[in-house]
């Protein structure tokens, strides 16, 4: 290795020595995925709300196949079907499954941030979501409206985020249960916003509540936010089995990669860095440090030329004349033979006119050309200058074609 490298390598290293130190002091960020799962105590799971569950619900199943499926594998189900999620997207033929499961006298509960548009167009709803004129701020201040349950009057979500709420309803047939408004400073008279309602649907009920982060260890972890979570669960049967969806779920129950056993530890996940990190550098500097030159090899020269040479020379040094001119004969056929498809043995019964039409010569110049041949051949000797006229006849046949 060169000194080059070796400098280049040495700088490599410590840059990585410093990094991963940075790396190693530097504390986690927190992680803010909505994830929802009853597992995670990340700010956006639900691992508080879902133990506190446990203690106040005792009859809780959980669910982790699709809704069509769970409700299509017995008639006897009966109870609370409880979605929480940023999004629950139920539709098409397995929505019409839950609707009729609720209308013989069940109860659904759907807490996202998006409801499935289908779901929403059947309950004569619409959702918006809210936006400040005044701040650039989307801090949700939210509330329920029965005024006979305990603890605060409002409650506060103290980070900015997208606020969505059902803009028209269907007065007939709709219960208000919760409002929201933007958190803010300079906007007293902001008008209040349906985020949580309640239709009867056949024998059974719907809840709809478009503040999942009600559910999440953030907020319930918050200040006395937890009131706002248990009044929540005042609306549904504590009586009645209830259905914990774990399909409709960002966050997974089960991890298939392998890898994952790494990087949710954040000293292999860097240890793993590292190991590739010096593969990488391994296959750079080793990988050129033993490579062989790759040897020149010059193709084969065509020595066609000089066997050609080397031989006519032999015979003008034996003043075979003859031999030279039948040489000359033997290779004019063979050009005829792949230039025209032309075999000619013997030189009776030429066709000259077919060999004057495809070379572009006369027929007198290829007959002359021919008998020339024929005379050569029956000579028992040749002259230096017969060869030289008959040579250059060939030549000027060739020089003729088209």
């Amino acid at each position: 290795m060169s000194k080059g490298y070796k400098i280049i390598a040495i700088l490599l290293l410590g840059l990585l020595a410093l990094l991963t130190y940075y790396e190693a002091t530097e504390p986690a960020p927190v992680n803010w995925y909505p994830s929802y799962s009853k597992l995670d105590k990340i700010p956006l799971g639900t691992y508080v709300f879902y133990n506190v569950l446990k203690d106040s619900h005792k009859k809780i199943q959980e669910v982790n196949t699709s809704p069509y499926e769970f409700l299509a594998s017995s008639d006897s189900i009966n109870g609370v079907y409880f979605f929480v999620n940023g999004h629950v997207n139920i539709e098409n033929e397995e929505l019409d499954q839950v609707l009729q499961w609720v209308t013989n006298g069940n109860t659904l509960f759907i807490s996202a941030k998006t409801i499935s548009h289908q779901l929403l167009d059947t309950l004569n709803l619409s959702a918006d979501h809210l936006i400040s004129l005044k701040s650039i701020e989307t801090k949700p201040e939210i509330a329920l409206t029965n005024s006979n349950l305990p603890g605060d009057d409002s409650y506060h979500y103290n980070r900015d985020i997208h606020v969505p709420y059902f803009s028209s309803i269907d007065t007939s047939a709709t219960k208000v249960l919760g409002t929201v408004k933007l958190l803010t400073t300079t906007d007293s008279l902001q008008q209040r916003q349906f985020n949580f309602i309640s239709q009867s649907f056949g024998n059974g009920q719907i809840l709809l509540q478009m503040f999942p982060e009600a559910f999440a260890n953030y907020f319930m972890l918050t200040n006395k936010n937890y009131q706002y979570t248990e009044n929540l669960l005042a609306y549904i049967d504590h009586n009645q089995p209830l259905f914990w969806d774990n399909h409709y779920k960002s966050g997974k129950t089960t991890y298939s990669s392998p890898l994952y056993l790494l990087f949710r530890t954040k000293s292999l996940k860097w240890a793993y860095y590292t190991i590739i990190f010096g593969l990488v550098l391994f296959v750079i500097f080793e990988g050129k440090r033993k490579q062989r030159s790759i040897p020149v090899v010059n193709p084969l020269q065509n020595q066609s030329v000089a066997f050609a040479q080397t031989i006519s020379a032999m015979y003008l040094e034996r003043n075979d004349h003859k031999a030279i001119a039948i040489m000359q004969i033997q290779e004019f056929l063979n050009f005829l033979r792949e230039e025209f498809r032309l075999t000619i043995d013997e030189f009776s019964g030429i066709d000259y006119k077919e060999i004057s039409l495809k070379s572009g010569n006369s027929i007198k110049e290829t007959k002359q050309l021919f008998e020339n041949m024929q005379a050569i051949k029956n000579k028992s000797s040749v002259t230096n200058e017969e060869l030289i006229k008959f040579v250059a006849k060939i030549k000027a046949f060739k020089n003729n074609l088209y």
